[in-house]
């Protein structure tokens, strides 16, 4: 995987959200003792090139299915919006109780269910599912729709 896999964004946008630094070991090994989770090796080779943004190509096949994936968070020191976060994080207050529930009977554990990627203007994420490992102890891709009022959709892509 090279630069090519990502985008570039505006002067403008980068002068309120400046981009994050590549990926440092220090980061990695931060991140992963707070979550207790140890990311897959393709993803931590992504964002040490770029820890995070916008992608060159936006359009992917999972299964037949078409999504879009427009911007794959980044790694911080903490579980902030444009970071990768736990779904226990994002669902943590009273409000999202009902959400959290619904997520943890279709996927499981929230806190082992990371968000790390998102497309523009569509209600649905993909993260990385430590609840579901593959023969190689690799997480499952996880597709994860939370719309407010409505019923908690999940998939599993790969």
């Amino acid at each position: 995987m090279n630069a090519n896999f990502w985008g570039q964004m505006s002067e403008e946008y980068l002068q309120h959200h400046p981009e994050t630094p590549p990926l440092t070991d220090e980061a990695l090994v931060a991140f992963e003792k707070r979550s207790g989770l140890k990311l897959p090796r393709a993803l931590t080779d992504l964002l040490r090139i770029k820890n995070g943004g916008l992608l060159q190509n936006t359009d992917f096949k999972f299964d037949g299915k078409e999504f879009q994936v427009t911007y794959f968070k980044s790694l911080t020191t903490d579980e902030s919006f444009d970071g990768i976060r736990s779904y226990a994080n994002i669902l943590s207050d009273a409000e999202t109780a009902e959400m959290r529930e619904q997520l943890q009977k279709k996927a499981g554990d929230p806190s082992r269910l990371l968000l790390v990627a998102e497309p523009l203007d569509f209600p649905y994420a993909f993260a990385l599912n430590y609840n579901h490992l593959s023969s190689s102890g690799e997480p499952s891709v996880y597709y994860v729709c939370l719309v407010w009022g409505e019923e908690v959709k999940v998939n599993c892509l790969a």
